[in-house]
This record gives structure tokens, C-alpha cells and sequence, in this order.
């Protein structure tokens, strides 16, 4: 009787694939218990930490005490706040009023009125240099009028006089200067055939003696011809 023999064949391809499975499998496992390894060792690592830490600061706590009342402590460490956050108040000082601070003191802001200049006209002068009194008219009398006059404010006696006439009164003047202007001004030039005009230069003086307006000869009206 012959012995039967057990037939084993192995299929190479399929054989390979499950042995290169295993090999990946057996490394997984590995992996994971290493991990697992290092994983409880940081964690016993950590607790260490943790526990040493406690007690340190365990070590630094003041325990406090049961009587201790915890509302006061509140309230203390309030007033310190708002001591601390609240502005100090500037402490304001009213200097004392002076001694005439209460008298009231009256200024008059009316402005002075100009005093009124006094102005009067003349005709014509002596030959001797002066005005007769006489002549004298408030009002512009046309032809007649050769001299306006203006009073000195501060005195009454003292009058600035200058050539003032119309057309008919220049036309006069012109034709006879030694009668109606050389007695009373000085001439810048000669009175020239064609002149129409006698435009004053600077005013002259006259001074008020009685009856006439003396003309001063240092101060005679300056005019010239044109």
C-alpha cells in the first residue's frame, strides 16, 4: 500500500502579495506601539510638570485666613480705585478785587465840535494894502466879490485871505493888476495878454486895526497868471 502524499503548490504572484501585506502589517503594529510608548511617556512627563508647578506656587500662597471679611476687602480696593482714576480738583483762587473796584468811573465820549470857521468876502483893496471894512458881505456877491477872508480860530483879529472872483471879476483883475492886485499880492510873473486865470499860490495875512483889515507886507497873497 503505498503512502499518499500531500501536494502543496504555491502560486509565486499570489504568494508575494501576501507576504509583502504581512511585512506592512507587522511594521504598522510596531509604529503604533511606539507611539502609543512615546505618548505615555509625554504624558507622565507632563503630569510631572504640572505637579511640580503646583506645588511651587503652593509654596509662595499666604493662605488666608477665615476672619478675613472679603466684602471690606472689596469695598478698600473700590475707594483705591476711584482715588486713583478721579481728577484732583484744581483749587481756584479769586484774587482780591482792588480798592476802586467799585467806583464807577463816567468818561464823556461826546466828540468836540469843530469850531465854525468865519468866512466873509471883499472887494477891491486901497492902494495903500488894505480892506475897507465896510466892503465886508457874508455871501459871494458875483463880479463885486474879488477876496474871500478866513478868521483865525484862535484869533478873531488875524484873517487868511486868497484871490476868489468869477469870470467877470478875473477879467477886471487882468485888465488893471496894479488896482485890484498888486496893492494886496505879490506876482509870480507879469499878466500877459491871452492870460483867463489868476491861480493863487499862498494864501496872504491881513490883520483887523479898527475899521480896515491891515494887509502885512511881509505876508502878502502869492498868485500867478495863467
Amino acid at each position: 500500500m503505498k503512502t499518499p502524499y500531500l501536494l502543496i503548490t504555491f502560486d509565486f504572484p499570489t504568494n508575494l502579495w501576501i507576504i509583502a501585506l504581512l511585512i506592512l502589517v507587522m511594521l504598522l503594529i510596531c509604529t503604533i506601539v511606539l507611539l502609543f510608548s512615546k505618548l505615555f511617556k509625554l504624558q507622565d512627563e507632563v503630569e510631572k510638570n504640572i505637579s511640580h508647578r503646583k506645588n511651587k506656587n503652593s509654596a509662595n500662597i499666604v493662605p488666608i485666613s477665615q476672619n478675613v471679611n472679603l466684602t471690606e476687602i472689596n469695598e478698600r480696593l473700590k475707594n483705591l480705585e476711584i482715588r486713583f482714576t478721579t481728577k484732583p480738583e484744581v483749587a481756584r483762587i479769586t484774587p482780591p478785587a482792588p480798592p476802586d473796584a467799585e467806583k464807577k468811573y463816567e468818561f464823556n465820549l461826546t466828540v468836540p465840535q469843530k469850531p465854525l470857521v468865519e468866512e466873509f468876502y471883499m472887494s477891491t483893496p486901497n492902494l495903500g494894502g488894505y480892506f475897507e471894512i465896510e466892503q465886508k458881505t457874508d455871501v459871494f456877491r458875483p463880479t463885486i466879490s474879488l477876496y474871500k477872508f478866513r478868521v483865525d480860530v484862535k484869533d478873531s483879529s488875524k484873517a487868511y485871505f486868497e484871490f476868489f472872483s468869477d469870470e467877470s471879476g478875473i477879467k477886471d483883475a487882468l485888465s488893471n493888476p496894479k488896482r485890484y492886485i498888486e496893492p494886496v499880492c505879490y506876482e509870480e510873473n507879469d499878466a500877459f495878454n491871452g492870460a483867463k486865470k489868476i491861480v493863487i499860490q499862498q494864501e496872504g495875512i491881513a490883520i483887523k486895526n479898527g475899521d480896515k483889515w491891515m494887509v502885512d507886507k511881509n505876508h502878502k497873497a502869492k498868485i500867478k497868471y495863467q
